[in-house]
């Protein structure tokens, strides 16, 4: 075997076991986020959105990415198997990156709004801010070739350009949202015990949001390093006809997958009551075996 093929080899065999890990892990976490009833509903949707989404890369687009590698490039198959990773790749990557994006918003929201939250952030927005997400998902995803022309260059561009601004905007959401958890620290070292019930119903309220926007914080991170050399590929290809070398591409592309299999376990591990909710079905599970 040659460098080139070995690199390949090890990319198929990465990739069949990540994509196992990601539908086994998405599967536990969709069942236990619907069985956790002490989740707000806002939060519970966003996150089942991001699962599914999660769970397509491992199902669907992961074994044609491996399928891809295992075919020669001048077989009549390879074209189309290509362009339909390429759609794929798009669509369900891009769902989940705009759902951690309306995640990380409906956490700031939770936090800044407070007590209006439930009021202003209602069930029905939010599934429809969900299926906004997919739609667009699904236009950014336009059938195009792999030759990198002028038109293949500028639906990149666009996709590039959705994907830095959404890392950026996650950013400044939480930088926000930082700085308005230091006021409300503050305010509670002001109250100091002099607490009536109400406040120390609000104060519990607070922390509980608060953890769950740490949550968030960590998929974001897991994101940012995830997606970020993916991107600047695509940027480069968007740019000019360089092309990067093979096994920049197969890093790039296993670590964009991986994020799939790495979103479940963060949820499930730092959710506590998904924690409990998940381990209690393994556990039935098992004992049912």
């Amino acid at each position: 075997m040659t460098g080139v093929e070995n690199k390949i080899v090890f990319s198929i065999a990465m990739n069949s076991f990540t994509s196992y890990a990601a539908v086994m892990l998405n599967i536990v976490a969709i069942i236990a986020l619907r069985k956790t009833p002490s989740l707000p509903k806002p939060l519970k949707v966003l996150l089942l959105s991001i699962s599914v989404s999660d769970l397509c890369v491992g199902l669907l687009v992961q074994p044609l990415y491996v399928a891809l590698h295992r075919i020669n490039g001048d077989k009549p198959i390879f074209t189309t198997l290509a362009r339909v990773n390429t759609i794929s790749t798009t669509f369900f990557c891009t769902a989940t990156l705009l759902g951690i994006c309306a995640v990380s918003v409906d956490r700031f929201l939770a936090i800044h709004l407070h007590l209006r939250y439930q009021e202003i952030v209602t069930h029905r927005r939010v599934v429809a801010v969900v299926i906004s997400i997919w739609v667009l998902s699904a236009v950014l995803s336009v059938p195009r070739t792999n030759t990198f022309e002028k038109a293949d260059r500028i639906i990149l561009a666009i996709i590039v350009f959705i994907t830095l601004g959404c890392l950026v905007a996650i950013a400044i959401i939480y930088v926000k949202l930082y700085l308005v958890l230091k006021h409300h620290i503050m305010q509670v070292h002001a109250l100091h015990i002099n607490l009536d019930s109400q406040d120390a119903v609000a104060i519990e309220d607070t922390a509980r949001q608060k953890k769950s926007a740490v949550v968030i914080f960590y998929l974001y991170l897991t994101l940012l390093i995830c997606y970020l050399p993916n991107t600047f590929i695509a940027l480069m290809l968007a740019l000019s006809s360089v092309r990067p070398p093979s096994l920049v591409f197969l890093f790039s592309d296993a670590l964009l997958f991986l994020n799939s299999s790495l979103d479940p376990l963060i949820y499930c591990w730092k959710m506590r009551q998904v924690r409990l909710t998940a381990m209690n079905m393994l556990r039935n599970m098992h004992f049912k075996c």
